[in-house]
C-alpha cells in the first residue's frame, strides 16, 4: 500500500489513539493548529516528516526496491522541546 507522507502521519497518529492537541506538544508546537497546518499543507519537508514520526516513536527507514541489503533509517537532530510519545 502507497501512502503519501501525510496519509503516513495522519495513520501512525491514529495507531497511537492520540489527539493532534497530544502529538503537537511532543513536537514541541506550542499549539495544535501547527500540527494542522503542517497536515493541510501541498507537502512535507523531510525534517518535519521526521520530528513527527521521531514524536510519535516511529522509524523512518528507505529501502532499496530492488536490494533490501541496501537500507538506511533516517534520524532527526533532537531538540529540548521534543519528546517521545506513545
Amino acid at each position: 500500500m502507497y501512502m503519501n507522507e501525510k496519509e503516513i502521519v495522519r495513520a501512525a497518529i491514529k495507531s497511537r489513539a492520540l489527539t493532534q492537541e497530544a502529538v503537537a506538544k511532543a513536537c514541541g508546537y506550542q499549539r495544535q493548529s501547527n500540527l494542522t497546518r503542517l497536515l493541510a499543507s501541498d507537502s512535507m519537508k523531510v525534517d518535519s516528516f521526521l520530528m513527527v514520526m521521531d514524536a510519535l516513536g516511529f522509524d523512518v527507514i528507505v529501502t532499496d526496491h530492488s536490494d533490501a541489503t541496501y537500507s538506511w533509517k533516517l534520524e532527526r537532530i533532537h531538540t529540548e522541546s521534543a519528546d517521545t510519545i506513545g
